[in-house]
């Protein structure tokens, strides 16, 4: 909606005044405090939520209207501290409905609200689409397969509020005060729209699991893109690449962070699976628009294993075993 408003000049004037009051002597300086103290803690009381929530309204006025560069700063330092210093090992954020403080992350007491994990998802989907970047699909993914789809009942008739990292899930399918009832689905909506996406130079795949995705190249051209995969109980993905009719332009995969190598091979030929700084491999070809010929087969990700120690304030001497992308306890 930001973006709809931001477009209309009216929209516009509204939008300049919000991000102006933010700033008022009385305001919660949200922007400056970004670019100077670099805390989302310090950010006027600290509620995630909220602040998320303004965030994601900056990068879409950023986007549509375009401005002061310092918005997209404000936003990045934002996205570095919370990654760095106040993120939850399933990829959740805050507890009690704040950012407190440096590693101050208590397995139990009001952990994770789902409403901020759906404003966190929305926040690394804004930055994505703005830098194509890899780094923010990475927590996307993290977010996605830990935290976010296990805070629905698995019948799909309620949502956790919050979802500590101990004991048994609260869920909830009572409106009153559960404002998460409606944020979950909003959540699970938001998917599609990221897992696979398109830019300026053809297709994009950020999230890798079986179905197929439907896209318009930027010249009108339809584009499906069939994935066939167990991941992330397996690390091989064949990918189908089905133009409706012959075309140049790039399929670009990621490579997650945590991937120690990869193979990748189009058609049966071997190719590099280098990354580029971005994060992604891209294939430049033409596709054409036979079906099963323009596969991307043995593409494989080598799984890392590890017991990581967990830095925590109140549990410092907590560990936890991960297969990841998916952590395990």
């Amino acid at each position: 909606m930001v973006g709809d408003q931001a477009a209309q000049p009216s929209g516009s004037y509204s939008c300049q005044y919000i991000l102006r009051a933010w700033e008022q002597p009385n305001g919660p300086h949200i922007v400056s405090t970004l670019l100077t103290a670099k805390r989302v803690n310090k950010v006027g009381n600290g509620k995630a939520y909220e602040m998320l929530s303004c965030l994601n309204g900056a990068l879409e006025y950023y986007r549509t209207v375009g401005g002061d560069r310092q918005l997209l700063d404000a936003c990045l330092n934002a996205w570095q501290d919370i990654v760095a210093k106040r993120l939850y090992l399933t990829g959740a954020a805050s507890y009690g409905e704040l950012f407190h403080d440096d590693y101050d992350l208590p397995n139990v007491a009001n952990v994770g609200e789902t409403c901020v994990t759906v404003t966190w998802l929305q926040f690394n989907a804004q930055l994505l689409r703005l830098t194509g970047e890899a780094r923010f699909a990475d927590q996307l993914e993290k977010v996605v397969l830990n935290q976010f789809l296990g805070a629905q009942r698995p019948d799909g008739t309620a949502w956790g509020y919050y979802v500590q990292m101990e004991g048994k899930k609260p869920y909830s399918d009572s409106l009153d005060g559960h404002c998460c009832l409606s944020s979950g689905p909003r959540g699970v909506a938001l998917i599609p729209t990221f897992a696979a996406s398109t830019d300026a130079d053809g297709v994009v795949l950020n999230l890798y699991y079986a179905g197929t995705a439907r896209l318009t190249l930027c010249d009108g051209t339809p584009v499906s893109l069939t994935t066939e995969t167990r991941y992330p109980s397996d690390g091989r993905i064949r990918i189908v690449v089905n133009p409706t009719v012959p075309k140049t332009f790039a399929v670009k995969v990621r490579i997650p962070a945590w991937c120690r190598s990869a193979s990748l091979a189009v058609n049966g030929n071997q190719l590099v699976a280098k990354p580029a700084a971005d994060g992604y491999v891209a294939l430049q070809r033409t596709w054409t628009a036979v079906i099963r010929s323009n596969s991307i087969s043995r593409w494989s990700l080598a799984w890392l294993s590890a017991i990581t120690t967990i830095r925590e304030r109140l549990r410092s001497n907590t560990a936890r075993s991960s297969f990841v992308p998916m952590s395990l306890s």
